[in-house]
């Protein structure tokens, strides 16, 4: 892989939603970063306004994702991002729906660990 920054390989998968604060594995979470734009000064790790950064562009791209209807069932949700049913149910148990349909804005909430950036 090489990294979305400057092109450099290798490059190293970075949770743009940490693990610790609730993201998943699912590609929309990950850019492939080389160690000194990852680990670096100005990386996501040293850096809040970059982490930020990263953030914001994910949950955009998650919001074009879920803008095309009002509601989703899991199963809808788990072909979008390509998550496995059974563990987006346990991710979403506190999750807001009505009759099992989930409004796009909570899901984009959800996946971005519980806040919108």
């Amino acid at each position: 892989m090489y990294c979305e920054i400057c092109g450099k390989e290798p490059a190293e998968r970075h949770h743009v939603v940490f693990k610790s604060q609730g993201g998943l594995d699912i590609e929309v979470n990950f850019i492939y970063l080389c160690p000194e734009h990852h680990r670096g000064p100005e990386g996501p790790h040293m850096c809040k306004k970059t982490d930020l950064m990263y953030k914001q562009i994910e949950q955009e791209k998650l919001f074009k994702m879920f803008g095309a209807k009002a509601t989703f069932k899991i199963k809808e949700i788990s072909g979008i991002i390509r998550h496995d049913k059974k563990r987006l149910e346990r991710k979403f148990v506190k999750v807001k729906n009505h009759c099992g349909e989930y409004a796009a804005v909570d899901i984009v909430r959800a996946l971005m660990g519980g806040r919108l950036y």
